[in-house]
């Protein structure tokens, strides 16, 4: 990174005060009480992403715990974590993570959209974006941003074209902005500390931050089986854990099924019955089978569920 044309030394700075006070009365839940209240909330299947999800949780918040209300050396403990999970689309990925940082951290956690960074024009512009998210998130509370957990999705749109015939065929600006995510993506998974700065999202215009992150825990979701090559090697080896999720099938999407049905009960009864047949509810699963789309094609289909209920369409109407 450089500033002014010279390059910006990346040093620990340190941490903002607050930190201690706010980590005092944060809930420390194991992770199969995480795992358990992820499954509560609907995630169905993925054991093994949910186990890597749920560890990673808890280790983020214990850490913070021993650093800052038992005084442990910061020295003496690991490292920060970093997740990547990968798997087709509709496999849950995006949903495990989103409704970890809605419904379970109790500190600040954002969902970063990662082909919306390649519109950056510098790599320093991608990480001020990342950051600036997150301390908006945080509600502009650097001490608390930098306890936070940041979810980088949609990784697999940021790949390079590796094949000649797919470099010929890019467009050279395109292939610089998804290398420039990259590259910056790296230096947030890395670095200690950096300056960016800070354009909010309350009006309070740009200003110059200092941030420290090496506290910060990262996952990326994204289906990057098979283009491994078109990423930095240095940035999927940030990732000190990786996670393949598998399609769903037919038993974990009769569950989700399930619990659309229930939560769409909630929302029109009474005034309107949802009350589909077996025959209906197997549709369903067989089109979120056949689709291509996994739990997407099925949440999809139980819209035009309930467009059937509270809107029905005179016979012979097209859907």
């Amino acid at each position: 990174m450089e500033e002014n044309g010279k390059p910006v030394v990346l040093r620990l700075v340190k941490p903002p005060e607050g930190i201690a006070e706010t980590m005092a009365t944060l809930a420390c839940p194991t992770p199969r009480e995480i795992d358990e209240h992820l499954e509560a909330l609907g995630v169905r299947g993925q054991a093994e992403a949910r186990a890597a999800v749920s560890t990673l949780a808890f280790r983020h918040t214990r850490r913070l715990h021993q650093e800052f209300v038992h005084s442990v050396p910061r020295s003496s403990l690991p490292g920060r974590s970093a997740l990547l999970l990968t798997g087709p689309a509709g496999c849950g990925k995006t949903l495990l993570v989103e409704l970890l940082c809605r419904e379970v951290l109790e500190i600040p956690a954002v969902v970063v959209d990662v082909p919306s960074l390649a519109a950056c024009a510098t790599v320093d512009h991608v990480i001020g974006k990342v950051l600036s998210q997150l301390l908006d998130a945080a509600g502009g509370n650097k001490a608390r941003a930098s306890m936070g957990v940041v979810c980088l999705d949609g990784l697999e749109k940021v790949a390079c074209p590796v094949s000649e015939e797919a470099a010929a065929k890019a467009s050279p600006d395109w292939v610089l902005r998804n290398w420039r995510v990259q590259r910056a993506l790296h230096t947030l998974l890395t670095a200690d500390s950096v300056r960016f700065h800070h354009e909010s999202g309350h009006d309070r215009g740009s200003e110059s931050v200092w941030f420290p992150f090496l506290r910060n825990t990262f996952i990326a979701c994204g289906d990057i089986e098979g283009k491994k090559a078109a990423f930095l090697p240095e940035l999927l080896g940030a990732f000190q854990r990786k996670v393949e999720l598998a399609p769903l099938g037919r038993t974990e999407f009769e569950a989700i099924l399930g619990d659309l049905v229930q939560r769409l009960r909630r929302e029109i009864e009474p005034g309107f019955t949802v009350a589909p047949s077996r025959e209906e509810l197997d549709g369903i699963v067989r089109a979120a089978l056949e689709g291509g789309e996994g739990a997407r094609t099925l949440r999809a289909e139980v819209e035009y569920l309930v467009e059937s209920v509270v809107h029905p369409q005179e016979e012979g109407g097209n859907r």
